[in-house]
């Protein structure tokens, strides 16, 4: 299994860029961001405001799918003049958004050694740019080893926001995947393995699960819209307080 870089502590912020996206922006864009080549899909359906930073984006994408933030990721989006651009298509025209910081917040320029004009620094583009109109799809891939590709189509953009906060999800089906599990093709295989007693190495990858995970078992369909939306709430803006004065 491939090493991970130890994820940050999520610490909540008095507010967050994607608050000020809230506030900056009344429109919002209903996000469905399935993980390529899964079968049965796994997929969410998310409300994010249109003006939100691709660097924030991210966050949202690692919260929702239950990533821990442990490894290098990029978006890619259409070329000029084009609204598509999925899993298995040509990407010579896309372009391409690198984060410029490791998962630690370190400094991190190595994506962007090679760069040319169409590889920009995510935290500098915003998704009511990269994909401003319904139907658009882009890609976003993380961890450069296992190479979880998620297909991202913009469903509908809301003019005016429905009363709420955001990000939130909606809605999606199945579990998510595991970290450092091979990619899809490893998390499948791990999954039939788990579910097979008599497998060979059913044994060894339920010790892996206990030591890595902590759990005893994983079911690949469970799917829990509450725990997701507990993820996403240290990037939702605070209530804020009305101060009493005292008599």
């Amino acid at each position: 299994m491939a090493r991970r870089i130890a994820s940050p502590k999520n610490e909540e912020a008095t507010e967050t860029p994607l608050a000020v996206a809230v506030m900056e922006s009344s429109r919002v864009c209903q996000l469905k961001i399935s993980i390529a080549e899964s079968r049965p899909l796994i997929w969410r359906r998310v409300l994010v405001p249109a003006h939100t930073s691709l660097d924030e984006l991210h966050r949202v994408i690692q919260a929702v799918m239950g990533w821990e933030n442990g490894h290098l990721h990029q978006f890619e989006t259409p070329g000029p003049g084009e609204t598509t651009l999925k899993t298995g298509r040509s990407r010579r025209t896309s372009r391409c958004f690198v984060p410029t910081t490791d998962p630690l917040g370190e400094p991190f320029d190595l994506l962007m050694e090679d760069a040319d004009e169409n590889t920009r620094d995510e935290a500098e583009a915003f998704l009511d740019e990269v994909a401003p109109a319904a139907k658009y799809h882009f890609l976003y891939t993380y961890d450069m080893g296992d190479s979880w590709e998620h297909d991202i189509v913009v469903e509908k953009i809301l003019s005016t926001a429905p009363e709420g906060i955001y990000p939130i999800c909606l809605d999606g089906e199945r579990n998510h995947p595991l970290e450092d599990s091979g990619g899809i093709w490893g998390y499948t295989a791990l999954l039939e393995i788990l579910a097979d007693p008599s497998h060979e190495e059913h044994k060894s990858m339920k010790a892996w699960l206990r030591d890595v995970f902590g759990v005893r078992s994983w079911d690949g369909d469970a799917f829990d819209l509450g725990q997701i939306n507990k993820r996403l709430k240290p990037l939702q803006p605070k209530p804020k307080r009305i101060s009493r004065r005292q008599t």
